[in-house]
């Protein structure tokens, strides 16, 4: 059960979990939502961050440019993340510190249609 083993690590980093506003055209059937948040989240988890995107579940990923919403509200969370990477890591004394470093992400490739 991926629910139970999560759950005793996920105190040790951050979590966030994206999820769909809108419903997905189905082919043949009624269109649903795909992930809506109780199926993003793991229940328990007290330090994960849902977020709603304005989208359906193929445009969770799929941004209009630089400007879109969804696009700068991933961004920014994962931008978040990254300026400090030494306290998104578990910490069990098993699990070597990692060194200082300098992380660079160029967000500037082609990610719209």
């Amino acid at each position: 059960d991926i629910q139970r083993l999560y759950l005793p690590a996920s105190g040790h980093f951050k979590t966030i979990f994206f999820h769909e506003e809108y419903v997905t055209p189905i082919v043949g059937g009624k269109p649903e939502l795909i992930v809506p948040r109780p199926l993003a989240v793991i229940q328990g988890d007290g330090k994960a961050k849902p977020v709603l995107l304005h989208a359906n579940h193929p445009q969770l990923i799929k941004y209009t440019g630089k400007e879109d919403v969804n696009y700068r509200k991933v961004v920014g969370y994962l931008s978040k993340l990254l300026k400090n990477p030494t306290t998104n890591h578990l910490s069990q004394p098993s699990i070597r510190q990692p060194q200082k470093f300098q992380t660079t992400v160029e967000i500037n490739t082609p990610l719209f249609d």
